[in-house]
């Protein structure tokens, strides 16, 4: 299959999923992957969807982290570089 493939020819493959929680891909995808990152939404992601996502890892794959996707700082930005 492509990932088998992939892995063959490149140290690291990297794959986008549809969101977990919503699609049967994802959780399949999941089970042939190494490892996963999942990527949450500042100010929209629930605390309760991102511990069920961590949930449905475990056993799965290796949680390697989290990415805040977009963030907003309410400093401006000529002030922020003073900080």
């Amino acid at each position: 299959a492509f990932l088998d493939e992939a892995r063959q020819r490149y140290a690291y493959v990297v794959v986008d999923s549809a969101p977990i929680l919503r699609s049967s891909d994802a959780r399949t995808i999941l089970a042939k992957v190494d490892a996963a990152v999942v990527v949450v939404e500042a100010g929209r992601s629930r605390y309760e969807v991102i511990n069920e996502i961590r949930n449905q890892l475990r056993g799965n794959a290796t949680l390697l982290g989290c990415v805040l996707n977009k963030r907003r700082f309410l400093i401006p930005g000529s002030l922020y570089s003073h900080v």
